[in-house]
């Protein structure tokens, strides 16, 4: 898998973490289910789901959710092109679930950080599923807004 050479918040990472959370979800999700399961996964200590944060602790993290959906499409355009993953119509738009290549990618990761975000991006779909990704939206939204608002003091 080849698409950028930076790491953090690449394209090659967002990818790979696309792709996990589908490997970790049971059904196909749309590119704005993606873009809230990536996040919360990414921060799920702050959602109270983990002990800590992949990325660290980053008060400006919501202000990365801005850029995020565009990236998520991104990733997805190439996990579709590679392979990786299948698309399929609905009435909203698109759905995306992890193919049998896909699988077999996921299963050959051996670092700690798919393993550890696997395991944040399934409690990060019960997360979204309890609390309604509307409410989880709203409230990414509302600690951004609230940043903001903290930076012009």
């Amino acid at each position: 898998m080849k698409m950028m050479n930076s790491a953090f918040n690449s394209n090659t990472e967002i990818a790979l973490r696309i792709l996990l959370s589908l490997y970790a979800s049971e059904e196909s999700l749309s590119v704005d289910e993606l873009v809230i399961l990536d996040f919360v996964t990414v921060y799920a200590k702050d959602f109270g789901i983990t002990t800590y944060n992949l990325h660290g602790d980053n008060k400006s993290k919501e202000s990365e959710f801005a850029a995020r959906r565009q990236q998520v499409k991104e990733a997805i355009r190439f996990l579709v092109t590679q392979d990786y993953v299948d698309v399929e119509e609905a009435n909203n738009g698109f759905l995306f679930s992890i193919n049998a290549n896909g699988t077999a990618l996921c299963d050959s990761m051996e670092s700690t950080y798919a393993a550890d975000y696997t395991a944040a991006a399934i409690k990060a779909a019960e997360y979204a599923k309890t609390h309604g990704l509307e409410t989880v939206l709203s409230d990414i939204n509302r600690k951004a807004l609230d940043f903001h608002k903290e930076g012009k003091k």
